[in-house]
């Protein structure tokens, strides 16, 4: 009815786009998005919606070219470039990754999804060390988020260092005790340690 009554407005499009992604029926929000952005070429919330999408479609070019033009129209919001670090993350583009998450956290030195995408990079490349220092700076950076604390455990398994790892599966846990991930990395630190007894207690 919006639209019906408001032919020209972006913003029912819009809204309609965010709906239909709620209710993942992708291609509908990629049309609604696309309308959007006809009727308002300069909105870069469209924009980066829309790569959010094709994101979630594996489309990756058409994510990328989305969310370089919602950055073009708005270089200081983080969140297109945390999704564009994601995409060429997910595309093994180690150096495109880095400079994505590099800056947003160039706007936000504090941004714990721009600190723990940079220890993805690192880690996917198992340069450990470096990709400890990023998660544990994103646990101070969002305390309550149990994910970096998995990783850095995770790192610090694969190091040998097992009284910290333990500590950070313990973090984790306390954090999401539904946290299955965190229960199994848990129990192969207590094995490399031959602590058969707290497996059991798990």
């Amino acid at each position: 009815k919006a639209i019906e009554l408001r032919p020209d407005d972006w913003q029912p499009y819009y809204e309609i786009g965010v709906a239909k992604f709620g209710q993942e029926q992708y291609n509908q929000a990629v049309a609604s998005y696309l309308e959007s952005i006809k009727r308002k070429k300069d909105n870069y919330d469209s924009y980066y919606e829309l790569g959010r999408t094709y994101l979630v479609l594996e489309q990756n070019n058409e994510a990328i070219d989305a969310f370089k033009e919602s950055i073009r129209l708005n270089p200081e919001i983080t969140d297109p470039h945390l999704r564009l670090g994601d995409v060429y993350l997910g595309m093994e583009s180690w150096t495109l990754a880095l400079s994505a998450y590099q800056k947003a956290f160039a706007i936000d030195n504090q941004d714990s999804e721009a600190l723990f995408g940079i220890g993805n990079v690192y880690y996917n490349q198992d340069k450990y060390l470096q990709a400890l220092k990023y998660y544990q700076e994103a646990t101070k950076a969002s305390a309550n988020w149990s994910v970096p604390y998995l990783y850095s455990a995770e790192t610090l398994r694969l190091l040998k260092r097992y009284p910290e790892a333990v500590k950070s599966y313990q973090t984790a846990i306390e954090l999401y005790p539904e946290y299955d991930k965190a229960f199994f990395g848990l129990a192969m630190t207590y094995l490399a340690q031959g602590k058969m007894s707290e497996v059991n207690k798990l």
